[in-house]
């Protein structure tokens, strides 16, 4: 074995083979390596299974962008809701209960804010693994994720949100 300087892989040069090289065109085969060396799908039923999981994957990813946008149509509803109750406060209360809602606030939005970044960050984790699953180039798998998406999309949002960049895919 002679280790190619070009590519960074061990080749035997005495076969010409490359089976150990990725195939980087679209194709609707059944023999694939899914992310992992130990995970390969040899036959229909494989990679069936690897659809199906990568469809699930694909479908909970849609469904942390939809929860994060419930938290946060949530949270904008409460702060309205906050400062309808600052304002209506009378002159002798409102010392006291504004300093009491502001601490709550600054708490309750602390919370808020590391779990949007936990779940941001789990979502950006799914979206980086599933564009590598889709590095396959294995048309059903493509397509599983891609369904996934357009299913959990329209079981968590329905539609674009105002301000939601419609061309973005991710």
């Amino acid at each position: 074995m002679i280790l190619d300087g070009s590519f960074g892989c061990d080749h035997d040069h005495g076969n010409s083979s490359h089976m150990d090289m990725m195939d980087m065109t679209l194709h609707f085969g059944t023999h694939e390596t899914v992310l992992f060396k130990w995970w390969k799908t040899e036959t229909i039923i494989g990679l069936l299974i690897a659809c199906f999981v990568w469809f699930i994957i694909a479908f909970l990813y849609e469904g942390i962008k939809g929860f994060r946008f419930w938290l946060a149509s949530r949270d904008a509803s409460a702060r309205r809701n906050r400062r309808e109750e600052m304002d209506n406060l009378e002159d002798d209360e409102s010392i006291r209960s504004n300093a009491t809602l502001l601490m709550g606030s600054r708490v309750s939005s602390m919370r808020l804010r590391v779990s949007h970044a936990a779940l941001h960050g789990l979502q950006a984790f799914l979206g980086l693994i599933l564009m590598l699953v889709a590095m396959t180039f294995n048309v059903w798998i493509i397509l599983a994720v891609s369904l996934g998406m357009a299913i959990g999309f329209f079981v968590f949002q329905g539609a674009p949100h105002v301000g939601d960049n419609v061309n973005d895919c991710c």
